[in-house]
């Protein structure tokens, strides 16, 4: 019988393999099974149903209310909302394609600030270009005059410029900020056509001195005309405008350097004529409508 024997053994075998330790491991399962149903059905007669949840105090309407306290159950309805395609699709107070439509005042003060900040990035251009090709000045002597000075000279007018700032509309504080960085840009041209290192380091210094304000006009202007929860949206207007006038006048700059440049060799610093006359132009802007503003 040894096939009989050999079964035998295995059975006897598998029953020393199936310890007291293995009884006790499914015991404790069974018990927490038992437990984990028992809960459930605990929870599930603890729970009831409520119509909202409020973090802080009563609910403001009951379970039946009708309509919002805000909405007018009478208003007529009907009609047709159109709206610019890819503008303001989040809430209803974003109608981004409508800003400068909708606003007047807020169009005018984007016309003069793409006038004004257009003639500023211009003259940067050119002067890189004339500091090069007409005064032959170093590479150091260029950062410094157009890098190094003006940012450092910011944070000393900061401070003045926003005690002008404080308290008073954008476009008051423009129309006293936006002469300084005329009178920078008619020093710094100046300064090159007098060869003047003099003019030229005052020049860097006042253009230091009126992006600090002009900086600080940029950052917070659009929430003197923005109601209250649309000032990311006027804030999207103006940087969007700023990255088109980035775009469109240094370049146009560089092109009427080069074309006097083409036409009578020496005559590109005459382009700067066009920066100054830009920045005027939006200095007068801002001039205008604070009068209509004090009116």
């Amino acid at each position: 019988m040894p096939i009989k024997r050999s079964v035998n053994d295995g059975f006897n075998a598998a029953q020393k393999d199936f310890s007291r330790r293995d009884i006790l491991i499914l015991g404790a399962g069974a018990v927490a099974v038992s437990s984990t149903a028992f809960s459930a059905t605990a929870q599930a007669a603890d729970e009831a149903t409520h119509h909202g949840l409020s973090a802080f105090g009563d609910l403001g309407y009951p379970a039946d209310f009708k309509h919002l306290k805000y909405v007018n159950p009478s208003a007529p309805k009907g009609g047709n909302f159109s709206q610019l395609a890819g503008g303001g699709t989040a809430t209803f107070n974003s109608f981004n394609g409508f800003i400068l439509k909708g606003d007047p005042a807020y169009r005018e003060y984007m016309l003069w600030m793409g006038i004004f900040g257009g003639g500023n990035l211009m003259l940067t251009a050119q002067l890189v270009l004339l500091f090069s090709e007409q005064l032959h000045l170093t590479s150091a002597l260029q950062i410094g005059l157009l890098a190094v000075v003006p940012l450092i000279t910011q944070p000393l007018f900061m401070p003045w410029w926003a005690r002008l700032f404080d308290g008073s509309h954008v476009v008051r504080y423009r129309s006293r900020q936006g002469w300084a960085l005329v009178l920078a840009c008619c020093t710094l041209c100046l300064g090159v056509f007098t060869r003047s290192l003099v003019l030229l380091w005052a020049g860097a210094v006042l253009l230091g001195a009126a992006n600090a304000g002009a900086n600080l006009g940029w950052n917070l202007g659009h929430n003197d005309f923005a109601s209250i929860g649309r000032a990311q949206h006027y804030m999207g207007v103006h940087v969007t405008l700023t990255g088109l006038r980035g775009g469109i006048a240094p370049p146009l700059g560089v092109l009427a350097y080069m074309g006097l440049e083409y036409w009578h060799h020496g005559a590109g610093r005459y382009a700067l004529v066009l920066p100054v006359a830009l920045t005027t132009a939006g200095a007068l802007g801002f001039s205008r409508m604070g009068r209509a503003l004090a009116g």
